[in-house]
């Protein structure tokens, strides 16, 4: 393979110098790689969420890249760590299931546990971003061979997103994601919706107790005053505001249920 793109997500945030350890190692190992930022602002320990974005973003990868997904609230745990080959990409992360939904989708070819090798770094126990995967994604930028530096296994944690619950006139939903401008994004498929919503009836989200009249609307300049449903660009329902976020309005976050109605 060609591995010329390097991805990176995590939850590290861009204020401590973690990012930056991760990219300065696999630059000294292949100085001619590419890397990109796919997102360092993953909530905290999300793995859910951060499975999402990896999902989201490796489509629009150039085939043959790596992907480094780093959401890892068991480091230094005895969980693995992965190389998953695909047949569109390289995926390599910890073993909790952050990797498996972008992965499948992409077609599994194999997978391997990082066995400890003179690919890596001595593990602090709490950073294996920079002891792990940062050098394990430099040498395959390189042409090492996964086979190389693991050993092949057929069991690992698996990550299924929760499916929406529809009924004649409600939907169980909940939250993916939430992007900068307070979006939230659900698991709620378009097609979906589609097949439910009657068009000549209001429209309701409710959060616990309470219930917000909403409007489906084509953009987010026509939503106005009101909180709104959009058919955004992930091919999902996105709960949504003009200019202003939803997610602060409707106090929600990754993970959180709402229900639609009608």
């Amino acid at each position: 393979m060609n591995l010329k793109n390097i991805g990176l997500l995590t939850d590290f945030g861009i204020n401590d110098y973690y990012v930056s350890a991760i990219k300065n190692i696999i630059y000294t190992i292949n100085p001619q790689v590419n890397i990109i930022d796919i997102s360092h602002n993953v909530n905290p320990w999300n793995i859910v969420q951060g499975a999402f974005v990896l999902k989201q973003s490796a489509k629009y990868f150039p085939k043959e890249s790596i992907l480094v997904g780093i959401i890892d609230p068991t480091v230094g745990s005895q969980r693995k760590n992965l190389i998953i080959q695909t047949d569109q990409h390289i995926y390599i992360g910890p073993d909790n299931g952050l990797l498996i939904p972008a992965a499948e989708e992409n077609g599994i070819i194999k997978i391997f546990s990082i066995d400890e090798t003179e690919y890596m770094f001595n593990r602090s126990g709490t950073f294996d971003g920079r002891d792990v995967f940062a050098p394990i994604a430099g040498h395959l930028s390189k042409g090492i061979s996964p086979e190389d530096i693991g050993s092949p296994i057929n069991k690992v944690t698996l990550l299924k997103f929760k499916q929406s619950i529809i009924k004649k006139n409600i939907i169980h939903s909940s939250v993916l994601h939430v992007d900068n401008f307070g979006n939230l994004i659900t698991n709620l498929s378009i097609n979906d919706f589609d097949n439910w919503f009657q068009l000549e009836k209001p429209i309701y989200i409710k959060i616990g107790k309470k219930s917000y009249p909403i409007i489906l609307s084509s953009n987010y300049e026509s939503i106005n005053e009101n909180v709104g449903l959009i058919k955004g660009s992930s091919a999902l329902i996105e709960v949504s505001m003009k200019q202003s976020s939803a997610s602060n309005f409707l106090k929600l976050k990754p993970n959180d249920d709402l229900i639609i109605y009608q």
